[in-house]
């Protein structure tokens, strides 16, 4: 599922190295901002999308446009079943 986040980027964190094929930082970008109820949303950033982070020149502070994917997963464990939420970034602008 397509989502569009907008708000304050709030954090970068720094790039990581999860296997040899693959990278992963993280950023969390703040919505909502007007209301008593604002939400900090972690999205994950993942390889090539890394270099799209870096090239849209947005830094923590900025207002940004993040579009991006929702996925959900189960996972089964011998107590029963756990589900994952995951936001994958696929661009970003100030805005």
């Amino acid at each position: 599922m397509n989502i569009e986040l907008v708000g304050t980027l709030k954090v970068i964190f720094a790039k990581e190295k999860i296997s040899d094929k693959m990278d992963k930082q993280n950023l969390v970008v703040t919505i909502d901002e007007n209301t008593p109820y604002h939400q900090d949303i972690l999205v994950q950033v993942i390889n090539k999308n890394i270099e799209k982070v870096s090239q849209s020149g947005v830094k923590m502070g900025d207002k940004v446009r993040v579009k991006c994917n929702l996925r959900g997963k189960e996972s089964k464990t011998e107590t029963g079943s756990k589900y994952f939420n995951q936001v994958d970034l696929w661009e970003i602008s100030k805005g």
